[in-house]
């Protein structure tokens, strides 16, 4: 099966199968792309493509999609569901992101950030590439999300000032002129808006704006374990998602006072039991976000630490506010249900 792509797949997850399985799975892998997706499916599939446990209902669903011209796949195949799960996201991941809805990307999103985060705690997916199209997909949705399309060239931060010939410039005076820069800046910015159209214009610039003061804000004060924390939960409530492809870069560039200054595993420990919204985080999805929910196992680097609490903080969010949205959903198709069977009721009894 040289040349088939889904048979290459399949033979890198560890199966090796005849060319009449592999055109009947490729069925069920399109019927898994065209099928409707919801929040629980989307968890589904990062459950079963990383060999974790999934809730009976959502395995019977996804088993639904993929034996419905008969039975491909048993429930008890593990490792068959993990590689075809795991294809079926690398083939989500792949899909052109400008000709679909927010809804759907929210939920490919999640997969993605699902599939970082476990890499992250070396939790392996069942196809070695996994990881990687998950960042393409991060990385080129990040950027369509924030591309901006005025006719004007939107202002460009300008370079720090020069000390005088022979001199150089304190720490202060390089932090006041990043001040004044900044304004000029975000003065340039307002500007620019105001010639742009755009809701999503406008709210990417809002982003860049918000994270260029954040940069040059409060300067860090305090253990590397607080600080990355604290740099990870303001990231996280001023980006947009998916995460600004560069955010590893912006940690570094926020942390940089820290120093190269190595987390310590109880220090962390302290921290991440004691604070409020990393617990609730970490309630949202456990087995999805491993350093909230269980800590760090070794010591790690502040800026790492910070670019993994805040994916799984913004994972934690997306699934949060998925699963509000489908209680929602279920309760106004309830109510629908309700009002149809009152009408048919009372017009039966008008017809009597």
């Amino acid at each position: 099966m040289t040349g088939n792509p889904l048979a290459d797949r399949l033979r890198e997850g560890g199966l090796v199968l005849g060319r009449d399985r592999i055109e009947e799975l490729g069925g069920a892998l399109e019927r898994l792309g065209a099928a409707r997706m919801g929040i629980e499916d989307a968890l589904t599939r990062v459950r079963l493509a990383h060999l974790l446990p999934a809730d009976e209902e959502g395995l019977d669903r996804f088993l639904s999609v993929v034996n419905k011209d008969g039975e491909l796949i048993a429930s008890s195949d593990r490792q068959m569901l993990a590689v075809l799960a795991a294809t079926a996201m690398i083939e989500d991941f792949g899909r052109d992101t400008s000709r679909r809805s927010a809804a759907v990307m929210r939920r490919v999103m999640i997969g993605a950030l699902a599939t970082r985060t476990l890499a992250r705690s070396e939790h392996l997916a069942a196809h070695p590439d996994l990881c990687s199209w998950a960042d393409y997909l991060l990385v080129t949705y990040g950027r369509q999300v924030r591309a901006t399309r005025g006719l004007a060239q939107p202002p460009t931060l300008s370079e720090p000032s020069a000390a005088p010939e022979g001199e150089e410039l304190t720490r202060e005076q390089k932090i006041d002129d990043a001040l004044d820069r900044h304004e000029d800046y975000a003065r340039e910015t307002g500007d620019w808006l105001e010639q742009s159209s755009g809701a999503g214009q406008i709210a990417a610039l809002h982003e860049e704006n918000q994270i260029l003061w954040w940069l040059v804000g409060r300067l860090p004060s305090g253990d590397g374990s607080k600080e990355a924390i604290r740099a990870a939960r303001e990231l996280a409530a001023l980006s947009l998602t998916p995460p600004p492809p560069a955010s590893a870069e912006l940690f570094k560039r926020r942390l940089v006072l820290v120093g190269p200054e190595w987390i310590d595993v109880e220090e962390f420990e302290r921290h991440r039991t004691g604070e409020p919204v990393l617990v609730s985080a970490a309630g949202v999805a456990t087995e999805l976000t491993p350093i909230l929910s269980r800590g760090i196992g070794a010591k790690i680097d502040a800026g790492e630490l910070a670019q993994a609490i805040y994916e799984e903080l913004i994972l934690a969010s997306l699934v949060n506010d998925e699963l509000a949205r489908a209680v929602e959903q279920r309760r106004r198709q309830s109510e629908q249900r309700g009002r149809e069977q009152s009408q048919a009721s009372e017009t039966a009894q008008e017809t009597q």
